[in-house]
């Protein structure tokens, strides 16, 4: 009886992987892993030095810019972005649009923004509301009613208001942790 039950158990799995072969298409595409081999070293011993041993040619033959302290393919990728965001901004500014459009908007706002003339003719007078409104705390309560407002709505304030999560439970967030102490 076990004889049995092994023997069609293989069968199946045969047939199950038989007709798993048969479906699969070529392709010309290479098929990748996102490891990059042309980085590793492989003289390292992974199990010495696992980050030198994916990373140890790119660290090796990577400068740090004398401008950074550190330098990571982070980094690289932010920096590329923000080059393509600027190229985005500057091809809206310089170009012809129609009205209300993405491009229009970017545009426009860049170019508010890069107006020199009429920022320096303007001065602080758009700035007075928030100027009074901070000349108007009186009391502590007002200041962190203040900074609650100013926080929601991006301006920075001494100190930063978020939450966290607790680094060795996951599950629980800075505020849950802190009074757990």
């Amino acid at each position: 009886m076990l004889k049995n039950k092994l023997f069609l158990a293989m069968l199946s799995g045969g047939i199950v992987l038989f007709m798993a072969c048969q479906g699969e298409k070529k392709t010309d595409k290479e098929l990748t892993s996102g490891l990059y081999p042309e980085n590793m070293d492989t003289l390292v011993k992974p199990g010495d030095n696992f980050q030198a041993y994916v990373n140890g040619v790119w660290i090796k033959n990577t400068e740090i810019p004398a401008d950074k302290s550190s330098y990571s393919i982070g980094t690289i990728v932010r920096e590329q972005a923000e080059e393509n965001v600027k190229k985005i901004i500057e091809e809206s500014a310089g170009g012809e649009f129609e009205s209300g459009s993405d491009e229009q908007k970017v545009g426009d706002l860049y170019a508010s923004y890069m107006n020199m003339e009429k920022r320096n003719e303007l001065g602080a007078a758009p700035l007075e509301e928030e100027l009074d409104r901070i000349q108007a705390l009186t009391t502590t309560d007002d200041l962190a009613a203040y900074f609650a407002y100013a926080n929601k709505y991006g301006i920075h304030v001494p100190w930063a208001v978020f939450i966290y999560q607790d680094f060795k439970d996951p599950t629980l967030h800075l505020e849950e942790w802190y009074q757990k102490m």
